[in-house]
């Protein structure tokens, strides 16, 4: 993803790691509005990968 995208397209999008395997989704953003930037995401994981 580049530029600006909504924080409400990117909750609730899979995670994968290097392997391509689904290990879970963003469940949410923080952001530090100082730096402008994402300051972390908040993730819930699929167990078993």
């Amino acid at each position: 993803m580049c530029g600006i995208v909504q924080a409400s397209k990117i909750i609730g999008e899979t995670v994968v790691n290097r392997q391509s395997e689904n290990v879970g989704k963003i469940h949410e953003l923080v952001i530090d509005a100082g730096k402008n930037r994402v300051a972390y995401a908040l993730l819930s994981f699929r167990f078993g990968f």
